[in-house]
């Protein structure tokens, strides 16, 4: 118990901070057109092509007779 108290208490949040006084001197590389193509709700289709491109790293159709006994 004496550990799980010990690590429990190590990665305790202490409350809200206010880190805007360091991320003032981070410079920005995202602008704000590739946040909104970053951020913008996915589309059927595209969804559709990212899977046909996955091509050989895709689970096989019947994954018990490659992986199950």
């Amino acid at each position: 118990m004496h550990l799980y108290r010990f690590f429990s208490d190590l990665f305790k949040s202490s409350g809200p901070r206010d880190f805007s006084s360091v991320l003032d001197k981070v410079e920005c590389t995202v602008t704000s057109e590739m946040n909104r193509n970053l951020t913008k709700e996915t589309t059927n289709v595209e969804i559709k092509e990212a899977a046909f491109q996955l091509g050989s790293l895709k689970a096989p159709e019947n994954i018990e007779h490659h992986y199950l006994p």
